[in-house]
């Protein structure tokens, strides 16, 4: 598991606040979701050093106990719906609805995101505690997914916060360094929208998204200059499946899409080659 809450100047450790600090157990669970139109999150990578994404708040539209609600993370628009009238948050692909947080859930509670023929994504909230966010003391849930008995990541909710970390593979993906809620900013939230990177010294290939993912994906990297890009998907054999890139790419970000609808559903492996070395991330198709 990992073992991160963003605390100011320190992304990767972790604070618990002892139960008699005197933090309210009660919270309105609808403030672990935070969703007024303008609203901003900026993570701090802590795989890849000087690297940071924003998710925003795109469209948002209410009217009888839901808003639907567009959250842009670099090139990459997400939907939610959330129904403020049952706590739930469900988030909207092209393929299907899944039921992603149950923001009422108590501590050992679980639900399932998602099912196919042959396996499912379970969330359970395995942990609640007081932690120190940005100089704030607030109450976090973490909700891990899982399927067929693997540990897919875990999501950490503040309350008054929403999202302010992820954890991929048992490893600390990202964690909150700033945000604008409600137009009340707190720390460090910059005017540029898309995921950055390091661009003078690093390439970048970013976890996809959704991940696991069904049967399509999206893939994001990183160019610090014009270079040569293969990027390609490998069986657990090392066998490539798919080829998805291969051109010389202007610096600056960049996302490509992977449709694995005739591939049967295991781990794959996307390795990138540039100019700079070689980068490999893992990816789950469930089917």
């Amino acid at each position: 598991m990992g073992r991160g809450i963003y605390i100011k100047f320190i992304p990767i450790t972790l604070l618990t606040i002892p139960s008699w600090f005197g933090f309210s157990q009660t919270t309105d669970p609808l403030s672990f979701f935070p969703h007024h139109l303008g609203d901003v999150w900026e993570y701090l990578g802590t795989q890849v050093p000087n690297t940071y994404w924003q998710y925003r708040i795109t469209a948002d539209s209410s009217g009888e106990g839901r808003a639907y609600i567009g959250i842009r993370r670099g090139e990459s628009t997400f939907r939610y719906i959330l129904d403020s009238a049952a706590c739930s948050v469900y988030l909207v692909t092209a393929l299907d609805t899944q039921y992603y947080y149950k923001l009422n859930a108590q501590e050992g509670e679980s639900w399932e995101v998602w099912r196919s023929s042959q396996s499912s994504i379970i969330a359970t909230v395995v942990r609640e505690f007081d932690g120190l966010v940005i100089d704030t003391v607030v109450h976090i849930k973490q909700i891990e997914y899982s399927s067929n008995g693997l540990q897919l990541g875990s999501d950490y909710l503040g309350s008054s916060m929403g999202l302010i970390g992820t954890d991929i593979d048992g490893w600390p993906d990202g964690r909150v360094r700033g945000m604008i809620i409600n137009g009340v900013q707190r720390e460090i939230v910059t005017s540029v929208p898309e995921f950055r990177a390091g661009l003078a010294d690093n390439f970048r290939l970013g976890q996809n998204y959704p991940n696991p993912f069904n049967p399509t994906t999206q893939i994001q990297f990183e160019l610090p200059h014009a270079s040569q890009v293969d990027l390609g998907v490998y069986n657990t054999l090392g066998q490539q499946v798919a080829a998805l890139v291969s051109d010389k790419l202007p610096a600056g970000s960049h996302v490509t899409s992977f449709d694995a609808h005739l591939l049967p559903g295991g781990v794959y492996f996307c390795r990138m080659h540039s100019g700079r070395g070689v980068q490999t991330i893992k990816m789950l198709l469930l089917k």
